[in-house]
């Protein structure tokens, strides 16, 4: 309103694609009046596309010398924008080792050259899964539809509760137990080729009058392609927490690497962060509030790979875009504490590829109003799909997977 932005501010643009920068540089000088508007041209290079790749451009703008509240540098504004280059992704290739495929009246095992994987016929879940000897799948996926409450979430259900608990269309804490109470009534493995196997697990949510779906396509290579499909009953139900999935992955992976919005929490109505390439730890990642409650979700993830030490690990790429997190705490361990210290650390990492989480509300804290906005619920009276690739990633760093990822397209 009062200074010319040259006297306080520069600017700076950066190329990036797929979290690697191809080019960066330096606006002209900001010399625009207070209230007044400039417009620049950017020298950014040609860019012929690769298969697949996405490009970014990054607008930062920063303080030209160092104020009482912040040093040089600090920034005080940015945009990002996709660029509308791109080439298409290579089509998927059957590649792949051959498929062992053995069944008896409890479980099935699947395994190649460098991997296995168990199956309970039962649940329709996989028991584990290992990678040259080494387990880096304790147990999962398992249908997924509640989080630990947030301050908003005890808010707004302290408002409902009276009614909701007559009324099951408004007892959000139904989703409690459908995932960990699911199981398959109906389960077919078909041998797709030589290379791969379908597995389908078909199970009720029966207080919700709704049903789940998981597949499985497993490659001799040890990838393993999951879609998980939610169609509701007739009933109505109420609003869902979480559409997605929970894993329980062996202690020591705890290298976490993303590529999707970070580098802090981000939810779906609080997507304040740049799409990039980010890399942390999980227990970096948890957020220690006052009160243990959901954190540290990252949403617009194209894929996320956790690996111990020496490089070895798991990646999870969504088909296209997935919600995660990652935490050393399981959810009814967060749920019933009052402070952090009440909570004991476990060495497995809880993993959760989700869909989509609903958001974190708070237009108060006090009333309905503590819930996300329609926007950012999920709708329980439809159909809900999505999918993910899991691969294990060899001590390069880089997943064994069959071919080049799906791009990532849109919101799922």
């Amino acid at each position: 309103d009062f200074l010319n932005a040259a006297d306080v501010a520069e600017g700076l643009w950066e190329l990036n694609a797929d979290g690697a920068v191809l080019a960066s540089g330096r606006l002209p000088e900001l010399d625009i009046p207070p209230g007044g508007a400039q417009e620049y041209t950017l020298p950014l290079p040609k860019i012929t596309p690769e298969p697949g790749r996405e490009y970014w451009l990054n607008l930062s703008f920063v303080l030209k010398a160092a104020t009482t509240w912040a040093p040089a540098g600090h920034e005080l504004a940015w945009e990002q924008f996709p660029l509308p280059v791109r080439a298409p992704s290579q089509p998927r290739a059957p590649g792949g080792a051959a498929l062992k495929v053995e069944e008896d009246a409890g479980q099935a095992r699947f395994s190649g050259p460098a991997f296995s994987v168990r199956l309970d016929k039962t649940t329709g879940l996989l028991l584990d899964y290992r990678f040259r000897g080494a387990v880096l799948i304790e147990r999962g996926p398992r249908p997924d539809f509640w989080r630990a409450p947030t301050d908003n979430d005890r808010g707004a259900w302290k408002a409902v509760r009276p009614a909701a608990e007559r009324d099951p269309a408004r007892n959000i804490t139904l989703w409690r137990n459908a995932g960990p109470q699911w199981r398959a009534e109906r389960l077919s493995i078909e041998r797709r080729d030589e290379r791969s196997a379908r597995v389908a697990a078909l199970g009720p949510l029966p207080e919700l009058n709704a049903s789940v779906e998981l597949d499985y396509v497993i490659h001799g290579s040890g990838e393993i392609e999951v879609e998980m499909t939610y169609r509701p009953g007739t009933r109505s139900r109420p609003m869902m927490p979480r559409l997605g999935t929970e894993l329980v992955l062996a202690p020591g992976l705890e290298d976490i690497a993303w590529y999707g919005r970070g580098p802090v929490e981000t939810y779906i109505d609080r997507q304040f962060e740049r799409v990039n390439v980010y890399h942390s730890t999980v227990d970096k990642e948890w957020v220690d509030y006052s009160r243990p409650q959901e954190n540290g979700n990252k949403t617009d993830v194209r894929w996320v790979r956790l690996t111990n030490a020496q490089g070895v690990g798991l990646e999870a790429a969504g088909e296209p875009l997935l919600s995660v997190s990652a935490r050393h705490y399981a959810k009814e361990d967060i749920e019933r504490a009052a402070y952090a210290f009440q909570m004991q650390r476990r060495p497995q990492i809880f993993l959760n590829l989700d869909g989509r989480q609903m958001g974190v509300g708070g237009i108060d804290s006090w009333s309905e109003n503590a819930w996300p906005l329609p926007a950012y619920r999920i709708d329980s009276g439809r159909e809900h799909r999505f999918g993910y690739r899991l691969a294990p990633v060899e001590a390069s760093g880089r997943p064994t997977r069959l071919s080049s990822p799906k791009p990532a397209g849109g919101a799922p």
